[in-house]
C-alpha cells in the first residue's frame, strides 16, 4: 500500500506564501489607489522588520552552530580553550 509522501519544505513553504499572498490581496483589494499606496508603506515596514528578525535568528543560529562545531574540533584534537 503507497502511503502520500510529504511534500518538500520549499513545497510547503511556496503553499504558505500562496496563502499568505491571497489573504493580503483579498485585504486589500476593496481600497482604492490613494488607500493602498498610504496603507503600503506601513505594510512594508512590518515585513521588513519580520524579515530582520527572522534573519537575526537565522544567523545566530549558524553562529552557535559554527561555534560548538569548533569546539568541538578543538576537543577532538586535544586544543585546550
Amino acid at each position: 500500500m503507497l502511503t502520500p509522501k510529504e511534500p518538500p519544505a520549499a513545497s510547503k513553504a511556496d503553499d504558505r506564501l500562496r496563502r499568505i499572498e491571497s489573504a493580503t490581496d483579498a485585504s486589500l483589494a476593496h481600497l482604492n489607489v490613494q488607500d493602498l499606496l498610504a496603507a503600503l508603506p506601513d505594510r512594508v515596514q512590518g515585513l521588513l522588520r519580520r524579515m530582520w528578525s527572522l534573519l537575526s535568528v537565522i544567523v545566530a543560529g549558524a553562529i552557535a552552530a559554527w561555534e560548538e562545531s569548533r569546539a568541538r574540533q578543538a576537543d577532538h584534537a586535544g586544543i585546550r580553550r
